[in-house]
């Protein structure tokens, strides 16, 4: 049954859709805080047995007008927590909170004075709603949005400019920033791992079977007891993890200079 709800029932259908996260969490808010409760339902989150994407949809600083500061902390400490990306719509109005079975279409941000002050109303979907039609096409619009947003990687100056730049990776051998490269094309291959650290591998090492040590993209050391998000080990031919995988399948490079 799709919900009508004002804002106590908004904060507390959004804490449990983040409670109760198996595959991943979207939060989508334009204007987010520092002293948000939102940090506290998501360190409940990190409690878990099972690792929870959490994917964070906002504005870029230099498009907010009021707290600034606040919001680049927030930024941060989404940036600090585990599994967690940043991306940037700059001309996000949208807010939505999502997981892989309810989502919220709401007026409520990510700002204490949203719930403290203000009287917010939203809708609740869950999967099952109407045969399922409602949450899908409601996440049809979901998946669009974080299609064009960018993930923050190296796209935001210390003065909280949005800029195009090159992204900035991980060598998959080493761990130190390199450019990132999304293709095998044109000797890409060998691209994944840092000049100077290639030319020190062995003939042995340079074969595209040789394991390395971090996804390419997110920088996270491989594990091979975590098979959910490393399936494969990392080598030249497999340079990222799962999740990196799967958000580059949907990732627009456009926003890039490569």
């Amino acid at each position: 049954m799709i919900r009508i709800l004002s804002t106590d029932g908004l904060a507390s259908q959004i804490r449990d859709i983040i409670r109760e996260a198996r595959k991943i969490v979207i939060l989508i808010s334009p204007f987010i805080d520092e002293k948000s409760d939102i940090f506290d339902y998501i360190a409940s989150l990190k409690e878990k047995t099972y690792s929870v994407p959490i994917f964070v949809i906002t504005r870029t600083p230099s498009q907010i007008h009021f707290n600034v500061s606040s919001h680049k902390n927030a930024i941060k400490k989404f940036c600090e927590i585990d599994n967690c990306f940043v991306h940037y719509c700059p001309d996000l109005h949208a807010k939505c909170y999502c997981n892989e079975s309810d989502l919220v279409i709401t007026s409520l941000n990510m700002l204490p004075s949203s719930e403290e002050k203000n009287f917010e109303l939203g809708v609740h979907i869950n999967r099952y709603d109407l045969d399922g039609k409602p949450f899908s096409d409601a996440l049809l619009k979901v998946n669009d949005l974080c299609k064009m947003s960018v993930p923050m990687m190296n796209q935001i100056d210390s003065s909280g400019n949005f800029t195009p730049q090159k992204m900035i990776a991980f060598c998959i051998h080493t761990g130190e920033n390199i450019d990132f490269q999304r293709s095998n094309d044109d000797g890409g291959l060998k691209k994944y791992i840092a000049y100077k650290a290639y030319k020190k591998l062995t003939l042995t090492q340079q074969q595209t079977n040789y394991h390395h040590n971090y996804c390419h993209l997110c920088g996270r050391e491989y594990n091979d007891k975590d098979t959910k998000l490393f399936p494969h080990a990392i080598t030249l031919e497999n340079p990222f993890c799962k999740q990196c995988e799967d958000f580059i399948s949907v990732m627009d490079f456009s926003n890039f200079r490569m």
